[in-house]
């Protein structure tokens, strides 16, 4: 019997420890060395050949003993791989040791790739002996080992879409329900009431101590989840064991103020007046009043100015809107400016009849100053010196002696009347008004199916055509409305006869000069059009939109419908325009719930249009189309316009199309219906 002993070193002479010491002879077996590298093997018979081993490293070659030997040492030293890397495309990749033991890249070696490409150029992926797109990324070198960082160029990404709008109201506005809505106040317009089914809110009286309240809420067999002190009041559910407790329940605990359901309130997208008759006013709903009333009502810091036949003094919805110190009849030369017609009256209605007062109609302003200038008789004629006087009056340049003074000008100047033929005098008036003041002037096309009248065909004023209700589909233009060189268009009405007889509910409900119930009439024609067009002017300028600014987003936010001939930019849209909307967002990026994380963004015209994107990175993004009607809140709301593609593996180097309808949303969940639709080159 024999034994050796030995020791297995590097090259500099440290012991290797975790070495595998082989032994074949007549006695076969295995040792490993210890920390220092040290080893021993005990009896041994006859020549025995012992090698050294360990993963990684390379040892000397085997020695045969045949007898006691005292030391026998192995020499060794960690095999080295190379790591080859490479890249297509443009771009570099760095090497990063970050463990190893001695020596570059020796087995076992962890090292860090970081990919780097050149402008213009987007790391893509690794192949070779790595997969995927991390990046930095590490590989641990046990081999010879080759990796290649792939580059590519960037995706691109062209297409179009268009605006599909819904009529003859927003998706968002439901008229089965409208009538029976509670009263909402311009204040609280734009919440609605949920419920969470077990949650209570209980307030006790004041001289009651949290311990006191603590017990009597735990004997009662309610948990508390919550509490506000400052006004002695708890959020509770039922303990778990107590699951039939109810608010009858809570309202019956000695103490208690009173006890209410936790109300959870979310956003709506639209607000109703509590008018007798504002369901049947459909013109108010074809140009997404009910959502433009969410954002504003008016204001009595805003001055319209009416002039026309009148307005009745009286009038149960609209003597509280009345300018009765400054308004004046231009006609008579005197300060009555009451309407013997009734037409001037159904005017004003439109632009400011008192709303949310539980009776009569809504006006288009809730609240509004309304200035009444009355240049027209009972028969609804008028001339030119009165209706040039009564221009200057409203826009606070009449100063002759004699003659009324008009210390606060309007903002607005609604004309419902007009002649076929070109006047130089008013002409005149008109460019005065609209180059030395803020004032605005909105006036009817006409009624003639002809080429739109004066004054609206004078260059600065507002022309409005109008368009009938079509119930249910596009509205179109009413066949008497004037045509030709229109800004937009606005419900007019359309009173055709039909089986009945007059189709009286296709015209424009508003304020009338009889008695009830003669005091609430239907009436047609662009005069009708026009107030629709200065009421919400009006609400522009109650939400901060400058005059100057008011008839460009009039024009960019109206939905078209037809030919600029026939309908001018579009039907008007107060939602959009006292949002002022302006754009159409197109992303590219990735969407959770209603919120949109953006990679890359451009913008169209708020219609839709043609868009392109030429430096997508690649990766897995959708394309969303998305006007954020309400842009401040940044998220997804019902009345937005969405539509979105699924999600899409963009590749480097590829050319990709996008089209599709944008079209209004009314919930806003995981998934949209909306989609737009992806090809690619």
């Amino acid at each position: 019997m024999q034994s050796t002993s030995g020791t297995v070193k590097d090259e500099d002479g440290n012991g290797i420890a975790g070495v595998t010491i082989t032994y074949e002879g007549e006695v076969s077996g295995a040792t490993e060395t210890s920390a220092n590298g040290t080893f021993t093997i005990s009896g041994l018979i006859g020549p025995t050949t012992i090698s050294a081993n360990k993963e990684g490293w390379n040892f000397s070659e085997p020695i045969t003993v045949d007898k006691a030997s005292d030391v026998i040492t192995f020499i060794g030293n960690k095999k080295l791989y190379p790591l080859t890397v490479s890249y297509r495309g443009f771009g570099t990749v760095t090497e990063t040791v970050l463990v190893t033991a001695q020596g570059d890249y020796e087995y076992g070696t962890v090292v860090q790739l970081l990919a780097i490409p050149d402008e213009s150029w987007y790391f893509s992926h690794w192949e070779g002996a790595l997969s995927g797109k991390t990046n930095p990324t590490v590989i641990t070198v046990k081999e010879e080992t080759e990796v290649i960082a792939v580059f590519t160029g960037p995706a691109s990404i062209s297409g179009s879409v268009s605006v599909k709008h819904r009529f003859p109201r927003s998706i968002t506005d439901n008229p089965t329900t409208s009538s029976m809505l509670p009263t909402v106040g311009s204040d609280a317009a734009a919440t609605s009431i949920r419920r969470e089914s077990d949650k209570i809110i209980i307030s006790f009286y004041p001289d009651m101590t949290e311990s006191e309240i603590v017990e009597i809420l735990e004997q009662s067999g309610f948990e508390t989840i919550g509490k506000l002190s400052i006004v002695n009041a708890y959020l509770v559910k039922p303990a778990d064991d107590k699951p039939g407790l109810s608010l009858f329940s809570a309202q019956t605990i000695p103490g208690v103020r009173y006890a209410q359901p936790n109300n959870s309130f979310e956003s709506l997208a639209v607000a109703y007046p509590n008018d007798t008759f504002f369901p049947s006013q459909w013109h108010y709903s074809l140009i997404r009043l009910p959502q433009a009333w969410t954002v504003t009502t008016g204001s009595d810091s805003v001055r319209v100015a009416v002039i026309d036949s009148g307005v009745k003094k009286d009038h149960p919805d609209l003597r509280d809107r009345l300018d009765f110190d400054y308004g004046y009849n231009f006609h008579a030369g005197n300060s009555d400016f009451d309407d013997d017609h009734g037409h001037g009256t159904h005017v004003a209605g439109i632009i400011g009849a008192v709303s949310n007062n539980g009776i009569g109609v809504a006006g288009i302003m809730w609240d509004v100053d309304l200035l009444p200038i009355k240049v027209a008789d009972s028969t609804g004629t008028g001339n030119t010196w009165s209706m040039a006087n009564g221009i200057l009056y409203a826009a606070g340049l009449l100063d002759e002696e004699g003659m009324p003074s008009n210390p606060y000008p309007a903002a607005v100047i609604n004309i419902s009347m007009g002649y076929d033929g070109y006047d130089e005098f008013l002409h005149e008036i008109v460019d005065l008004v609209l180059s030395t003041t803020d004032t605005l002037i909105v006036a009817a096309a006409g009624n003639s199916s002809s080429f739109v009248a004066f004054p609206a065909a004078y260059d600065g004023v507002i022309a409005v055509g109008a368009v009938d209700y079509n119930y249910p589909n596009t509205p179109k233009r009413a066949p008497y409305s004037n045509w030709g060189s229109l800004d937009v268009v606005a419900p007019g009405g359309n009173m055709g006869v039909d089986s009945d007889g007059d189709n009286a509910a296709d015209g424009v409900l508003s304020t009338g000069i009889g008695t009830k119930p003669n005091d609430y009439v239907y009436m047609q024609g662009t005069s009708m059009a026009a107030p629709h067009v200065s009421g919400v002017i009006g609400l522009m300028l109650s939400a901060g939109i400058p005059s100057s600014q008011v008839l460009d987003i009039l024009h960019q936010t109206s939905m078209p419908i037809g030919s600029s001939d026939f309908y001018g930019h579009g039907l008007i849209n107060a939602y959009w325009a006292v949002n002022a909307v302006d754009k159409m967002r197109i992303i590219v990026g990735t969407r959770s719930g209603d919120r949109v994380e953006v990679v890359a963004e451009t913008s169209v015209d708020p219609q839709g249009g043609e868009f392109a994107f030429n430096h997508i990175p690649p990766g897995d993004y959708q394309v969303f189309a998305w006007v954020d009607v309400q842009p401040g809140s940044n998220t997804i709301e019902p009345g937005d316009y969405f539509a979105e593609t699924e999600v899409i593996s963009f590749e480097g180097d590829q050319s990709y199309t996008i089209t599709g309808d944008v079209t209004e949303i009314d919930t806003v969940s995981q998934e949209i219906a909306a989609s737009l639709d992806v090809a690619q080159e």
